[in-house]
């Protein structure tokens, strides 16, 4: 039989040069066929752009997100002027939509990368002119987002909301000169009106046209208009189309707007909205248009009852909530939902979009009936504060009804959808509603949001919890619960930073870690107190809690999710999560181990034991009172411990009171004072030598003892936290290595924590580094590995290190006798010698860590160059991974 050779063509050949799987490129025309939804919906919208192909990137969290759109232009030898111009629409049409971070255009003999991130300030300043041999590889170890060429080219300030959110602003400052001040409602009214007009005029338009065709003679356009009677009666009617009577000019209104000529009016908002013209409102997703417009009518009244999170944040929230896997079957007629505060807009269409996308699972067809999206909507219930909050939510749910329903011509909306929203608070616990709702699930909460609010003690086996009214996010947990029915879902933030690692009130984190089974906690800490979405991320947003309303199970363990500070979360594009930032916790550790959620967000796994050891050691509060010791700080605490020692002697030394000054913790002399009792038998020299010798391990533990020094850039350590700390005698309790494990944490994990992604924890290790950071990584692993297999000189020994294109590290651990002298290399062909293709692992795009045996006595650990994964602490977690 005659084989048939199948030539390769050329958008296949740069896929191959790029080093992608074929199988991990899919073709946008096998959308229909992924009926289990992960892909389905990302692979439409690329189709709608045009893209033949998506590559997506997977994560430990939520579900895999697209990194990169292929176009297929193979059959052109070269761009051509028009070919740029064509480009550079499409990117602007991805820019707007936030759709993807990267496009490639393959044409026959050549290949253009695109920056789908930023806004064109020059035609064609968003091509990526710098060689990507290999790119697949970096994309998925992620050293691509940290390379030198890429530190500027993404930054989420550059996206269209973030810059249409600032060109509001200035619009609004300039209606403030031109109106002046006296009624600052009707410019922002202005504003929203001119809004929905670009709306109406560029994304509905047409559909609109088809219900009746008299629209379009309206003309929404500004150079259109050239009266105030018809601007007001066309933003009239693009009002009353989006549903939203809130905005619509009243005769006050139209009075403070027509004493300017309207020719004078007109040109200045044409040219202070002239930006517009650079942005595609038809590509503007709906929590991007509703984010602005709550931004100009409420961002600076304080109304604010939630955080606007970015949607990567929120996407992922939804997905853990809502996973297609258990709700494709789900009928939504006996499915209801519950946002507890409107304070934003993005969790609501995501919800709405979520649902939309079950039901077309579920039917398994493209677009959904009236009767249909009715059904979506009545099974999400918004509470609203006011009447503005109820009339903005409306206007929302119709923004993503119209959108649901675009497919099949638009009708009269907003005469025939019923929207469920309750005027009324999440702490009326209205009877009504209690044990009606299978998930409780929104944005993060401030503390407006308990203003005049009768709260509710949480009643817990005929026990009454009470919390203080600064503890909002504990309110909403507790009291999701009562509008819960049996196995209901709350997926709520709280403050991670003082429920987690304070834990103030211990009563109440009991009763929810006994009482309820709580999930997934995803740790977002690093994120908020450090500010990487700004003013965005509120302290009550620092975790989110996947909670189901069931008896605990004491057999079913909690993960906790410890997610990093990567470029790609801090510019918005997605949230990583790999397998070390995944921690296993049983039921007895996360109830008694109040240390347990610093450890894993330090490491976890051995990291966890080392901490547990100082546990060993009597607390220096216990030490000093036995031995009528006195510990006085009058100055920063107002308060004298043991003052009734009158004869004492002193010995002085420089002993912590510590303060964090930069990316230092600083001993600060003088500042404690450390006295006995004549009658006191205890050396103080003791307790110097003590911290002398040991002070690495001080400096380590008092990390975890104060929360603020473990995440914050500064903070102070004081004289109670000083008494809490261990006795350290001797090192005794601790195994071979911690000192190493803690040295790397305190120069890396902490550092991470405070410092943010520029710390060097998420860099590519230094040339200068490679062995001797490996070689401290090889040693911890061999010592565990060899405790188990070796066999007099038989023992597992490091014998290579490989670099692929500085962004994987591969090392080959062989079974020998012989003594090896490790060795450096950096090209393909050593890979290929030990039988590992980089190009054929798909593992690396999934876990980030693959671990492979080529031969009977060898394995090959390969993982990114980057500190994190070649830490100490890391080789324990390998460890367990491959042997127990």
């Amino acid at each position: 039989m005659e084989l048939t050779v199948v030539a390769e063509n050329a958008f296949e050949k740069v896929i191959r040069e790029l080093g992608f799987l074929g199988e991990e490129i899919i073709n946008t025309e096998n959308a229909l066929q992924d009926n289990s939804g992960n892909q389905r919906f990302y692979l439409e919208e690329a189709r709608s752009f045009g893209a033949k192909s998506v590559f997506f990137i997977s994560q430990s969290i939520g579900e895999p997100k697209p990194m990169i759109y292929f176009y297929d232009w193979s059959d052109k030898s070269k761009p051509s002027s028009a070919d740029t111009l064509a480009i550079c629409e499409i990117q602007n049409q991805l820019w707007n939509r936030n759709a993807v971070p990267l496009a490639i255009f393959i044409y026959d003999s050549k290949y253009f990368i695109v920056n789908c991130k930023k806004t064109q300030s020059d035609l064609g300043d968003v091509f990526l002119n710098i060689p990507f041999q290999n790119l697949a590889i970096r994309i998925k170890s992620g050293t691509f987002w940290t390379m030198d060429e890429m530190r500027n080219e993404f930054d989420y300030r550059q996206s269209s909301v973030q810059i249409l959110k600032k060109n509001v602003d200035e619009l609004y400052t300039f209606l403030k000169r031109y109106f002046g001040e006296q009624d600052l409602t009707t410019q922002k009214k202005l504003i929203v009106n001119v809004l929905l007009l670009k709306l109406m005029e560029e994304k509905y338009l047409e559909a609109f046209s088809l219900v009746n065709p008299k629209i379009s003679d309206l003309g929404f356009s500004l150079d259109d208009i050239n009266s105030y009677e018809s601007f007001f009666k066309n933003s009239a009617y693009a009002v009353n189309q989006f549903n939203y009577e809130y905005v619509n000019f009243d005769e006050k209104d139209k009075i403070i707007l027509s004493a300017k000529p309207f020719a004078d009016f007109r040109d200045q908002l044409i040219n202070e909205v002239k930006f517009w013209n650079l942005l595609d409102f038809k590509y503007l997703s709906n929590e991007a248009i509703g984010e602005i417009i709550y931004h100009v009518l409420f961002g600076d009244s304080g109304k604010y009852l939630c955080s606007e999170l970015p949607s990567t944040l929120l996407q992922v929230q939804v997905e853990e909530a809502l996973p297609f896997s258990r709700l494709r079957n789900i009928d939504l007629s006996n499915y209801r939902i519950l946002i507890p505060a409107i304070g934003s807009t993005s969790i609501l269409v995501l919800i709405f979009r979520r649902l939309i996308q079950l039901e077309k699972l579920k039917f398994d067809v493209k677009n959904l009936g009236l009767e249909q999206i009715q059904k979506v909507v009545n099974a999400i219930i918004c509470l609203a504060q006011d009447v503005e909050d109820l009339q903005f939510i409306k206007f929302i749910f119709h923004l993503s009804v119209l959108d649901a329903e675009v497919g099949n011509g638009i009708k009269s909306v907003h005469s025939s959808i019923d929207f469920p929203i309750v005027l009324g608070s999440f702490f009326d616990q209205n009877e009504k509603f209690k044990a009606s709702f299978d998930l409780v699930i929104g944005n993060p909460v401030s503390v407006k949001s308990l203003k005049n609010q009768t709260l509710n003690a949480w009643e817990v086996n005929n026990k009454a919890i009470e919390l203080p009214a600064t503890c909002v996010s504990e309110h909403y947990i507790s009291n999701s619960f009562f509008y819960l029915k049996q196995s209901g879902y709350s997926c709520l933030f709280v403050n991670g930073s003082k429920f987690l690692f304070d834990q103030k009130y211990p009563d109440y984190h009991d009763a929810l870690f006994i009482q309820q089974t709580v999930l997934k906690i995803f740790n977002f800490v690093q994120f908020s107190i450090n500010g990487h979405f700004g003013s965005e991320m509120t302290d009550s947003a620092t975790s989110l809690l996947l909670i189901r309303n069931d008896k605990a199970d004491c057999c079913m363990s909690l993960t906790n999710l410890v997610i990093n500070t990567s470029k790609l979360a801090k510019e918005h594009i997605a949230i990583e999560c790999d397998t070390y930032d995944i921690h296993l916790i049983n039921k007895q550790t996360e109830v008694f181990n109040p240390t347990i959620w610093k450890s894993d967000l330090l490491g976890g796994g051995k990291v966890r034991d080392f901490v547990e050891a100082f546990q060993k050691f009597p607390t220096l509060g216990s030490l000093l009172f036995e031995n009528q010791i006195r510990v006085e700080n009058e100055s920063l605490l107002g308060l004298k411990l043991f003052d009734y020692f009158k004869n004492y002697s002193s010995f002085n030394a420089d002993v912590p009171l510590v303060k964090m000054s930069g990316n230092e913790l600083h001993f600060l002399e003088g500042l404690l004072i450390i006295t006995k009792a004549d009658q006191s038998e205890f050396e103080l020299e003791e307790l110097y030598t003590s911290f002398r010798n040991y002070l690495d391990y001080y400096i380590f533990y008092i990390s975890l003892a104060n929360e603020e020094i473990l995440v914050k850039e500064k903070g102070e350590f004081s004289v109670l936290d000083f008494l809490n700390l261990p006795f350290i005698q001797n090192l005794e309790v601790f195994q071979k290595y911690d000192t190493k494990m803690m040295l790397e944490s305190l120069n890396y994990q902490s550092n991470l924590l405070r410092l943010r992604s520029e710390n060097q924890i998420l860099q590519e290790i230094n040339k200068n580094d490679y062995l001797p950071f490996i070689l401290n990584y090889s040693e911890a692993f061999t010592h565990n590995v060899n405790s188990l297999y070796g066999d007099g000189s038989l023992q597992y020994k490091l014998s290579k290190v490989m670099l692929w294109e500085e962004s994987f590290i591969a090392v080959l651990f062989q079974y020998t006798s012989d003594i090896i002298e490790p060795e450096l290399q950096a090209d393909i062909g050593s890979f290929l010698e030990i039988g590992v293709d980089l190009n054929n692992l798909k593992m690396l795009n999934q876990e980030k860590i693959v671990r492979l045996y080529p031969t009977r006595d060898s394995f090959v650990i390969i993982k990114p160059n980057q500190y994190k994964y070649w830490l100490v602490s890391s080789a324990y977690r390998d460890f367990n991974s491959y042997f127990i």
